[in-house]
């Protein structure tokens, strides 16, 4: 595998490793032997504090990707249903809280908050009666940043290729072929269209009904970056309507699974939208062979509303946690689905796209409803 200079906005240097034990290397943070008031620990119940990277930002517009808010997952023992934890921030030689959350039934609470503030790190702990946690620093993401592309200038970097596929090249999308032309890159963004073929007027036949000849947009990095174990993250808005789909997904590096994916790989589907209205229209699923046999694990996103209404007209961070145990898939920040199957072994490629299969064309009110168009204003990886 080789590794691309990160393409934008690179101010950190490219992380030297890949994760080798990612369930340890992601572990609690530890505090400084020089700061033992920092300690946890006390006489009541224990709270334990894991920083996450910057994996929260839901916005209307695109912005730099440092301006990402950090995860803080806690956990309280015993658990206490609906008493309070504190997320406090250090304020030069004290501690300010800056949030609270009520506990769940098993003492776990979630805080999203600044990664970096007039560009400096943070630091965090998390609070509950006489207890804190030990200290947790932003600062420990900086080297653990390995690929970063924010989509500056009006061009893709060299590391992402156009993955073209012609007419005939997909089964599922016979009457569809990617184009360059539907990936634009310009004020900070990437968009991923789908469109009419200008250049066919004929009509393609699917189950006895005539449709137009569609456009999609498909990227990748396979050849230029991959990764094993760690977060892949990509900052999104979506298109509106069925009819297409759009996805933030990964394939392995050497190529399409050909057996168990700790050897071969799987495909990893951090997120796919299948347009409104539909009763999710989410989805996250990791597609894998067990004994010769395709399976795909995941499900659809119950009540994605709560991301807010017509929450795909705004941009949200969709990402995986990818350890040797299996996948955490978040939705700025927040655990949407966790799986331990079909867990690769192997590294994986990134992709972006946007493509319309045969099936989709019935959803599309109207041809004249396209071009549809997702915009992805960054993407990122952090491994260890």
């Amino acid at each position: 595998m080789t590794r691309p200079v990160r393409a934008t906005r690179a101010r950190r240097p490219v992380a030297a490793t890949l994760v080798v034990a990612a369930t340890a290397a992601l572990a609690l943070a530890a505090c400084s032997s020089d700061d033992k008031k920092d300690e946890g620990g006390g006489d009541g119940a224990a709270v334990q504090a894991r920083l996450l990277p910057p994996l929260s930002d839901s916005g209307k517009k695109a912005r730099p990707a440092d301006r990402a808010d950090v995860v803080v997952e806690g956990v309280v023992e015993p658990a206490a249903e609906g008493e309070k934890v504190t997320l406090q921030v250090r304020d030069g030689g004290d501690w300010s809280d800056l949030d609270t959350a009520k506990q769940d039934d098993d003492g776990a609470v979630t805080f999203s908050a600044p990664y970096l503030v007039d560009g400096e790190p943070q630091s965090y702990r998390l609070v509950t009666g006489d207890e804190h946690s030990d200290k947790l620093d932003t600062a420990m993401w900086d080297d653990r940043l390995d690929f970063s592309d924010e989509f500056e200038g009006d061009q893709l970097q060299p590391v992402w290729n156009q993955r073209l596929q012609g007419y005939d090249t997909v089964e599922a999308r016979s009457c569809s072929k990617s184009d360059p032309s539907m990936v634009e890159v310009r004020d900070g963004v990437v968009e991923l269209s789908v469109a009419l073929d200008p250049e066919r007027d004929d009509t393609c036949t699917y189950q006895g009904d005539e449709y137009a000849f569609r456009l999609n947009s498909n990227i990748g990095t396979q050849g230029s970056y991959g990764f094993q174990y760690g977060f892949a993250a990509a900052r999104m808005k979506f298109h509106e309507k069925r009819g297409q789909h759009s996805a933030f997904w990964m394939q392995p590096s050497a190529g399409a699974a050909t057996g168990d994916a700790a050897e071969t790989g799987a495909e990893i589907d951090v997120i796919e939208w299948f347009g409104h209205p539909h009763h999710s229209g989410l989805a996250s699923y990791v597609h894998y062979i067990d004994g010769g046999e395709r399976v795909k694990s995941g499900n659809w996103i119950k009540d994605p509303e709560r991301f807010g209404d017509n929450w795909w007209k705004r941009y949200h961070v969709f990402s995986v946690e990818w350890t040797p145990d299996g996948y955490t898939f978040r939705i700025d920040g927040q655990v949407t689905t966790t799986l331990d199957e079909g867990v690769s072994g192997v590294d994986q490629f990134l992709i972006l796209s946007n493509l319309s299969s045969n099936y989709e064309f019935e959803h599309l009110p109207s041809a004249s409803d396209l071009p549809q168009t997702t915009d992805v204003d960054w993407v990122r990886v952090w491994t260890d």
